[in-house]
């Protein structure tokens, strides 16, 4: 398990944010662009803990959308952790070498 700490910010972040949990590690970088920690009476750690299997599953499982999809699952295929084990995907019913491509791309993008 590892201990987070919040930090916060007077105005909102590029992306709109005032407030954040961070690695204890990543402290000093996030107060050199303006974020600071919470004071003591506000200050909170939190513990994160291991996802549940279905999390990390859902996490895990390739959406609807990606390259080939129909074909993937129609082999068992349903997770990027199956699809990287798999030596050649052009051996898979209905993946040729432009979806193999595709396939290729994405995973280099995930």
């Amino acid at each position: 398990m590892s201990e987070f700490i919040r930090m916060k910010r007077m105005a909102p972040d590029v992306d709109g944010l005032t407030e954040i949990v961070v690695h204890p590690d990543t402290v000093a970088a996030h107060q050199s662009i303006g974020w600071y920690i919470a004071p003591p009476e506000e200050l909170e750690q939190f513990v994160a803990e291991e996802p549940e299997e279905s999390e990390k599953l859902a996490i895990d499982s390739l959406p609807d959308d990606f390259p080939g999809y129909g074909a993937l699952q129609e082999a068992g295929i349903s997770t990027y952790t199956q699809l990287r084990a798999e030596e050649n995907v052009t051996d898979i019913k209905g993946i040729g070498p432009s979806t193999a491509a595709k396939i290729a791309e994405a995973l280099e993008n995930e």
